[in-house]
């Protein structure tokens, strides 16, 4: 390609990157922008367009690649999450075809070849849906003007706030995908009279009512109970009660169990969790910013050092906690004292010195395990990368099953960021949100 370049959320300031999983389709979050404090921009934030666009003669382009891989963006419907797959050069996948607005909304193009939904990062939840008492439920149906040639009472699902301080809040269905089910749940969040995932529909069936998605196919599902979810909206003859409702004042219930206690559809606020009592150390895209950068001090003839944290809060060394029986020791910053490292060069390998266990990737997060013989394999490759005041801790790149598994560099971080997953939206719930 003539450029490759990172797509960045003005909102958040992340940017898109691909999340490697062992076999298509890959995951796409937003994730801290590589590069922007010095470190290098990694590999998976890197895009490119690809493949022909039919609609201007097979010209380019009607997609996106990741660089260096045949792997484009792409989705398969509205409320889906944003992916990569194997691409298709010839542009005849309408999944893969995106382009970037004029107005700075990322579009993904419906097949029709008119209309089009957006990118945008899920939104970050704090008020869920779930069932509370009638007595207690905070939760109204707001009914709306009924729509030209439409049939049905047309409402939106509101509370007034779960605080006295907080924004009314209504109910929205939203992508968040899931290994076991649609991946579309019921959350609150401020209400947009513009927001099509707010609008909700009912049509009459088995007594009471289907309460429909304004936008789709979609309906609200109890779950039997247990849950509130959107769900694919059975047909009457399946006379499935989950998706059978009423309406009781301005309340919406569900009675299909055998109880006598009706479950009124409310928000219920997430509790906050309390904050990480302890350091812990994962591996992200490499920045020159605090929870990666260490200084290298005490350097000895023999050629051990320290590695001390700029911000203060100790030496990198191990606290003494297995993971995998004796031979193996969890990271922590703590005391200076007995936490000296050494480098193995010919091996690449990173040592610590007072266990002799050497740094590891691990299964989830890295840990110091047995050091590799004679040399390291792709797990244990670490170097002491960057100045002595200035370090980062890094893995190296390294490949495996004849370049089909690619593990990329990457530094030790306590500081981490969680990513954001990415779905695809209506626009107008895009701009709300301020994507």
């Amino acid at each position: 390609p003539d450029e490759v370049f990172q797509l960045r959320e003005e909102t958040s300031g992340r940017c898109l990157e691909r999340v490697n999983n062992p076999a298509p389709p890959h995951n796409v979050v937003l994730a801290p922008c590589g590069g922007q404090k010095g470190g290098p921009v990694p590999e998976l934030q890197l895009w490119h367009p690809s493949n022909r666009n039919q609609a201007l003669g097979g010209k380019c382009c009607s997609g996106f690649k990741n660089w260096n891989f045949d792997l484009c963006l792409g989705s398969d419907s509205i409320r889906s999450p944003l992916t990569t797959n194997l691409c298709n050069i010839g542009g005849y996948d309408a999944g893969q075809w995106f382009s970037l607005g004029d107005d700075g909304q990322f579009l993904r193009h419906n097949s029709d070849g008119r209309t089009h939904e957006c990118v945008a990062a899920a939104e970050e939840s704090f008020v869920m849906a779930r069932y509370q008492p009638v007595d207690g439920c905070t939760a109204r149906v707001k009914v709306v003007e009924t729509p030209k040639g439409s049939e049905g009472l047309f409402f939106h699902l509101r509370s007034e706030g779960t605080s006295p301080d907080a924004p009314a809040m209504c109910a929205t269905a939203l992508g968040r995908p899931g290994k076991d089910d649609p991946g579309y749940k019921l959350e609150f969040h401020p209400c947009n009279d513009q927001d099509p995932e707010q609008l909700f529909y009912t049509r009459t069936m088995l007594g009471g009512h289907q309460v429909h998605l304004g936008s789709g196919t979609m309906c609200l599902d109890a779950v039997s109970g247990t849950a509130l979810e959107v769900y694919p909206c059975y047909d009457e003859k399946a006379a499935n009660r989950n998706q059978v409702f009423e309406m009781e004042g301005d309340h919406l219930l569900w009675r299909g169990r055998a109880s006598a206690t009706d479950l009124c559809v409310d928000a219920h606020p997430v509790p906050t969790p309390p904050p990480k009592a302890k350091i812990e150390f994962l591996l992200e895209s490499c920045e020159l910013r605090e929870g990666q950068m260490m200084k290298k001090e005490d350097i000895r003839d023999d050629g051990t050092f320290l590695l001390s944290d700029i911000a203060g809060k100790g030496c990198l060394g191990s606290v003494g906690t297995a993971l995998r029986g004796k031979n193996s020791q969890q990271l922590s910053l703590g005391s200076c004292s007995s936490q000296r490292w050494r480098r193995l060069e010919d091996r690449e390998q990173v040592q610590h010195v007072s266990t002799g266990l050497c740094l590891d990737r691990g299964p989830g997060k890295p840990f110091l395990f047995e050091c590799h013989e004679p040399t390291a394999k792709w797990s244990q490759r670490f170097e002491i990368a960057g100045s002595d005041s200035a370090t980062l801790v890094r893995t190296k790149q390294d490949w495996a099953d004849n370049g089909r598994k690619r593990f990329f560099e990457q530094c030790l971080d306590y500081a981490h960021q969680e990513p954001r997953a990415v779905t695809i939206q209506h626009c107008s719930r895009a701009q709300a949100t301020g994507t």
